[in-house]
């Protein structure tokens, strides 16, 4: 998990709510604009899992040129599923076969498997969960407030998976700081 620095926070929410106008700008501007340097800016952005300002921009101009929403769902409806779908997308640059393999072996050499989530992406985590059951991995996915407490009654051959639509969900993070503190693979 890459951790962003407070001026990568800051640089990460500036880009997130000007995205109008950084479509138009190039990294210059934008670092001139938000007072930061055109490194950090990228910097940040590989941390985001992009290649650099060029993906970035070329994304948030297809997600603002994007009229594909689907008929008669509402507005907020369409968003819900138009963020599944970006989730989706940077999940699938993350799987890159390498850490896919660290991700199979530490699933299939460890006690049990504890899958944390909230809001959209709690289905997800208990059908991630039951398909391990199926592999007769011991699966259980958590997103209740207390999840913290019942990761510490679990064995440290405990290997913990977080999913956040975000990667910024504070119980989710704060949970899976404290699960490798405790000696759990994460």
């Amino acid at each position: 998990m890459n951790h962003l620095t407070s001026v990568e926070i800051y640089i990460w929410n500036y880009l997130e709510e000007n995205k109008a106008k950084i479509i138009q700008m190039t990294v210059a501007q934008i670092a001139e604009s938000a007072h930061v340097s055109p490194s950090s800016i990228i910097r940040t952005l590989k941390k985001k899992n992009f290649s650099g300002f060029s993906e970035y921009k070329n994304m948030e101009k297809q997600k603002l040129n994007r009229h594909d929403w689907i008929y008669g769902l509402t507005k907020d409806a369409n968003q819900v599923v138009s963020e599944n779908i970006e989730e989706l997308l940077m999940t699938v640059r993350l799987l890159e076969s390498e850490n896919l393999a660290k991700v199979v072996a530490n699933i299939f050499h460890a006690a049990s498997v504890v899958i944390i989530s909230r809001g959209l992406s709690v289905r997800i985590a208990d059908s991630f969960a039951r398909d391990l059951q199926f592999l007769d991995v011991k699966a259980v996915s958590l997103y209740q407030d207390n999840m913290q407490a019942y990761l510490e009654k679990l064995p440290r051959n405990t290997f913990v998976i977080g999913l956040s639509l975000s990667g910024e969900t504070d119980l989710i993070v704060a949970t899976a700081q404290k699960a490798k503190r405790d000696g759990k693979r994460f």
